[in-house]
């Protein structure tokens, strides 16, 4: 094992308990400006300290390409998420390397390029059925969250995709649950998880879960299990990801509890960021002068009948620009972590074993030394790339490397599908004004990003 002369290394800029204290009313009203700005003070690379805890914020394309590609072996994911432990359990999101190989070579034939594809008319006939339904105007301007909308329509997608082609399931109770998990690990939650942590090694005091999320933690695990013995069987109909789960049960490649955490993971956790991407996606085009009718134009032109299909997709360039750029500005995913299985150096710089990694989309998208005016919204950043999410990274909205999301390729599938529908018939206005603060649960998420205006297009 490598061994390193610290006395020779460069030193970390760090943020101590003073930076978090100047910092603590923006870091309560909004964590995430509170993160940039400490970006902003520190730079592409510094530590945090905190009650005892170092935590190693990365914003430079470099460092993040050595921790997610080139070593990414000695960053895990693992036990660096304590407050979703229960939840994904050792899903595909969670595990070990090992286990993650594994299970990563299991379920990558339900993500290939060609399955997805296969997907569209579920995805599209979902689309049409519940847009119409619930999204519709009954008159000329109707008032609906469509927030929470778009968020039913791709878990009743997800149902469909990822369980049973046949499956018709009651949404919110499973949103509801999830936003109790969701909002119990944002960033003032785990800060005040981390006092009572270093007080409970030196009091003799207990932690309990709050009881909301140990019911919303209880549900969920009730109905994945549900779910696998409803379909683990023979005789039902099961979707293609389900059946792989199945195969690889019934020749002992895994357990029941295994199949349960890949659903949780699969089925809960991926509508979340989709939802997120075509939310976020929608209030860009409102709030961006000239982008609708542009859009509206392109839409037209790919549909001049109305109709959608698979083979018409590749012609969007516009809406795959904007797509991207709305992904840049308000990724799903806001950040995610890393633990250093054994110590290490980056560019000079220490990493002890054990230490916290955060990288953060939202940040490494607003440094101004790789994106030129980073808050303005401008979709010619990518005029000149492919209908895909390219391999960079100082653009990450899903990760990179060799764990990226491995949904990435079926989330900017079904964007694609559901927003030129909504477009190329409604218009859809945010009616806040202000520019939004956001939450920092673990999908990216505004307080005050809630109500929409619904009009039909007039052509």
């Amino acid at each position: 094992m490598a061994t390193f002369d610290k006395d020779k290394l460069k030193k970390i800029p760090t943020a101590g308990l003073f930076s978090f204290i100047k910092l603590y009313r923006l870091f309560h009203t909004n964590p995430l400006e509170g993160f940039q700005r400490l970006t902003e003070k520190y730079g592409e690379f510094f530590k945090v300290e905190l009650l005892g805890q170092e935590m190693f914020i990365v914003n430079n394309p470099e460092y993040i390409q050595y921790i997610l590609k080139d070593n990414y072996v000695n960053y895990q994911r693992a036990h660096s998420l304590e407050l979703f432990a229960e939840l994904m359990g050792k899903g595909l999101f969670s595990a070990e390397h090992e286990l993650w190989v594994k299970m990563k070579k299991t379920l990558s034939p339900a993500f290939h390029q060609k399955q997805i594809e296969s997907n569209f008319s579920t995805i599209l006939e979902e689309s049409l059925d519940y847009i119409s339904k619930n999204i519709e105007p009954s008159n000329d301007d109707v008032i609906i969250n469509m927030e929470l909308e778009i968020k039913r329509l791709t878990l009743k997608i997800s149902a469909k995709l990822f369980l049973s082609p046949q499956l018709e399931i009651n949404t919110d109770p499973i949103i509801d649950a999830l936003n109790d998990i969701f909002e119990s690990a944002d960033v003032p939650s785990h800060i005040r998880h981390k006092v009572k942590m270093a007080v409970s090694r030196r009091l003799p005091i207990s932690i309990r879960k709050k009881k909301h999320v140990a019911e919303a933690l209880e549900y969920l695990n009730g109905l994945a299990q549900q779910i696998v013995e409803e379909f683990f069987n023979e005789r039902s109909e099961k979707s293609f990801f389900l059946q792989l789960l199945f195969d690889a049960y019934k020749a002992n490649e895994i357990d029941v509890d295994q199949a349960i955490d890949e659903i949780k993971t699969l089925f809960f956790a991926g509508f979340e960021t989709i939802a997120a991407g075509i939310t976020w996606t929608l209030y860009s085009i409102d709030k961006e002068p000239g982008l609708r009718k542009q859009l509206e134009a392109e839409i037209d032109r790919v549909m001049p009948d109305g109709i959608l299909t698979v083979e018409k997709l590749n012609e969007f360039k516009l809406l795959y620009q904007t797509i991207k750029e709305s992904l840049r500005l308000y990724p799903p995913a806001w950040s995610f972590h890393r633990i250093a299985m054994n110590e290490d150096v980056i560019d000079g710089y220490y990493i002890p074993k054990n230490a916290w990694i955060m990288i953060s989309p939202y940040t490494m998208h607003r440094n101004e030394k790789y994106w030129k005016n980073p808050k303005k919204f401008d979709i010619t950043r990518f005029e000149n790339e492919e209908n895909s999410i390219p391999v960079r990274y100082d653009y990450i909205p899903f990760s990179q490397g060799p764990r990226i999301s491995i949904g990435s390729r079926l989330a900017l599938f079904e964007m694609s599908i559901i927003i030129p529908l909504i477009i190329q018939k409604y218009r859809v206005q945010f009616r806040t004004k202000k520019p939004p603060v956001f939450l920092s649960t673990a999908v990216i998420h505004s307080k005050n990003l809630i109500l929409n205006h619904i009009t039909r297009r007039k052509k």
